[in-house]
């Protein structure tokens, strides 16, 4: 079992940690129940059993995706702001960052048994061609960056305020965390 743990760099950092120690009826859990999983699924009926649930993924211990990866990925983005650890059971098709769908699993993950595994949010910060900051969006494996006319684009590509790339002159740029890309 691996539970994700993002770190936003552009807010307080959070260290690498188990979730807090709590007997697993005791977790809090805030569950995303993406793929609907009816509620007498027996993963579903553990969790209901076995754990608090809450509202607010802020009041959690864990934020619990049932779905795919994508399901993992929005989940990331609604919460992006707030430094939250993930875990996910895949009930889509690949789920490169999903664990086994069943209740040893879920074992594993209340009682302190899973691998944790940080990863930093990437940010991007977006200007014009005058220099204009128009946007700040934040990614949690990748961001692709295109061109939107028929001429190429002009980039320049920073990492922690270092400048990688003065003018990078190209179609397009690919920026991965260390979750890698999924292009």
């Amino acid at each position: 079992m691996v539970v994700l743990q993002g770190v936003n760099s552009a807010a307080t950092r959070c260290s690498m940690h188990n979730l807090p120690e709590r007997t697993a009826e005791m977790k809090k859990i805030h569950l995303v129940n993406h793929a609907r999983i009816p509620e007498d699924e027996p993963v579903f009926r553990f969790i209901t059993e076995n754990v608090a649930l809450t509202e607010s993924p802020r009041e959690a211990d864990l934020v619990l995706v049932l779905g795919g990866d994508g399901a993992m990925l929005q989940a990331i983005r609604r919460c992006q702001e707030d430094c939250l650890t993930f875990a996910g059971l895949n009930y889509g098709h690949i789920g490169f960052l999903m664990n086994r769908a069943d209740t040893e699993t879920l074992k594993e993950t209340l009682h302190d048994q899973a691998a944790v595994v940080q990863v930093n949010l990437l940010q991007a910060v977006c200007y014009d061609g005058s220099g204009d900051r128009i946007g700040r969006e934040f990614a949690f494996n990748d961001f692709c960056f295109e061109r939107t006319s028929t001429q190429t684009a002009r980039v320049r590509v920073s990492v922690n305020g270092r400048r990688r790339f003065d003018l990078l002159v190209a179609d397009g740029v690919l920026v991965s965390s260390s979750a890698g890309s999924t292009a």
